[in-house]
């Protein structure tokens, strides 16, 4: 990401959803409803391993790309320049195309010069906090049981790389 000065990122439509089960395991997903019984054809969203499955598939798509982050249904694209942006932006689409995973369109930007990506904020100068998350944190109202300190320092330290001496505040 380094030198990277044009950013994408993709957010593909209900992950699961799109993810196909092979015929023989349909039936250990089956359930039971008005005396009929249904398989799922598609992942269920909750079914145990669906997760892990799910990022060996993005892993096994886009791994062998240096040019493209993923997390979960979660993509970024990174470039120097727009030229390389577009090229690299239709790679990543046939890919997407050619394993019929769909984009949702509302969620997804292209082509900009910074992105708001896993609650950070990439740009050509380099990764920062996304400062959204840094209102939620100054507003997060006094914590009144071990359970909201517990909360608060969750979300803190997932910054801890941000602010200096983080494990002697905490």
């Amino acid at each position: 990401m380094y030198g990277s000065r044009v950013f994408t990122k993709i957010d593909l439509a209900s992950g699961y959803y799109q993810m196909l089960v092979v015929p023989g395991a349909r039936k250990y997903t089956a359930f039971r409803a008005h005396r009929d019984v249904y398989e799922w054809v598609v992942a269920p969203m909750g079914m145990a391993g669906m997760p892990g499955i799910w990022s060996r598939l993005m892993r096994r798509l886009f791994d062998k790309f240096d040019f493209v982050v993923v997390y979960m249904d979660d993509i970024c694209e990174f470039s120097r320049s727009m030229v390389d942006h577009v090229q690299r932006l239709r790679v990543i689409c046939d890919v997407l195309r050619a394993e019929k995973l769909y984009a949702r369109p509302s969620k997804c930007v292209f082509g900009v010069d910074s992105v708001d990506f896993l609650g950070h904020t990439i740009s050509k100068d380099g990764l920062h906090v996304d400062q959204s998350k840094v209102r939620a944190i100054e507003m997060w109202s006094e914590p009144k049981s071990c359970k909201d300190v517990m909360s608060f320092v969750g979300l803190a330290s997932y910054y801890r790389k941000f602010i200096p001496a983080f494990a002697d505040l905490v």
